[in-house]
């Protein structure tokens, strides 16, 4: 009966301490959505190239899109860098 009487004390004493709460400062770094807006694709020199164009003119249009590529390559790393 002892036994008894002394795990019941001891098991209630558990429940009759205050808790103590203690706020703590967590440093977490929290994701921010980029907003930039979406880059258009241009309407490339090459779409418009035909069998039937010179080789003059298929060589210009090649050129013409190549500046256009690295244009539009730019634009893009630009917006990427803003994102960072």
């Amino acid at each position: 009966m002892r036994i008894l009487a002394v795990v019941a004390l001891l098991a209630l004493t558990g429940c009759t301490t205050d808790v103590i709460y203690k706020t703590v400062p967590v440093e977490v770094p929290v994701g921010i959505p980029c907003k930039v807006p979406a880059v258009a694709t241009p309407s490339w020199a090459t779409n418009g190239i035909t069998p039937k164009n010179t080789l003059f003119e298929q060589v210009r249009a090649l050129e013409a899109a190549n500046e256009q590529h690295k244009a539009f390559e730019a634009i893009i790393l630009s917006a990427n860098k803003a994102c960072q």
